[in-house]
């Protein structure tokens, strides 16, 4: 696979290749908002998603490839756990997965984006793994939701226990 990704241009592969099954969801799993970029239909890279997102590092593109459709429009803002597309085999690709990588950037005067570093042999992507937590968007959702419930439930039980001691009182 090296020699098919210098044939690109590329030193070796820039980005994470997560095993998906055919027409997977993929949700957008970033904490916090972003703006879809670009939406990208290319024999050569497949069909892709890119989302822009600023924090306190910076404006970075988080791409997402290799889908066999996307559910969002240019210009369009997502937030966590937002439906973006769904995973397939398009592009230069082996098999169904998705393909995940991130570049900083910064926006030049007339307004449009570009990447920081485009010359690294990555075509300007960066390691995504000190940004990567391994944790879906939406298990951290449904974790919360587990322990609200979890806490819902102590309350309750607090109140019952209150009330039988307030009416052992009155007795």
């Amino acid at each position: 696979m090296l020699a098919f990704y210098q044939s690109l241009g590329l030193t070796a592969h820039n980005g994470f290749d997560l095993v998906a099954k055919d027409l997977e969801p993929c949700y957008f799993n970033y904490y916090g908002k972003g703006k879809v970029y670009r939406l990208t239909d290319d024999p050569l890279l497949g069909v892709g998603v890119d989302v822009l997102v600023q924090d306190t590092e910076g404006i970075f593109q988080l791409r997402f490839w290799h889908f066999k459709s996307y559910v969002v429009k240019a210009g369009q803002e997502v937030e966590s756990g937002d439906l973006i597309g769904y995973c397939d085999n398009t592009g230069q690709s082996t098999g169904t997965h998705l393909h995940f990588d991130l570049a900083e950037g910064t926006f030049q005067n007339n307004g449009t984006f570009d990447l920081i570093n485009r010359d690294n042999g990555f075509f300007g992507k960066i390691d995504p793994y000190p940004y990567w937590d391994n944790r879906f968007v939406l298990d951290v959702k449904y974790n919360v939701e587990e322990q609200v419930s979890i806490l819902q439930k102590m309350i309750n039980t607090i109140k019952s226990l209150i009330g039988l001691l307030l009416n052992k009182g009155q007795k």
